[in-house]
């Protein structure tokens, strides 16, 4: 997400933990300031919620009215990354 600025990351970051549905882990050692999300057992039960309506979206990719460029991969296969400390 290349457009996100740092607050609204941030924000929805704080909003995802206090949804309990990632947890954050501090850096340590050679990678101080990078912190580590990672999606919780609770986060992980939205799963098949995604995965449906990631199929919805790509069946109806074609639809008149749908965005263009909003191609994306779904979401058990995309990576997870890490971020920089909030």
């Amino acid at each position: 997400m290349p457009r996100v600025t740092t607050k609204v990351l941030r924000e929805q970051l704080r909003q995802l933990i206090a949804d309990d549905l990632v947890v954050r882990e501090p850096g340590g050692g050679a990678s101080r300031g990078i912190a580590r999300y990672e999606v919780t057992p609770h986060g992980r039960s939205l799963g098949p919620v995604l995965e449906s309506l990631w199929r919805w979206g790509t069946r109806h990719l074609e639809h008149p009215r749908a965005a263009a460029g909003t191609r994306a991969t779904p979401p058990s296969a995309a990576p997870v990354r890490q971020a920089t400390g909030t």
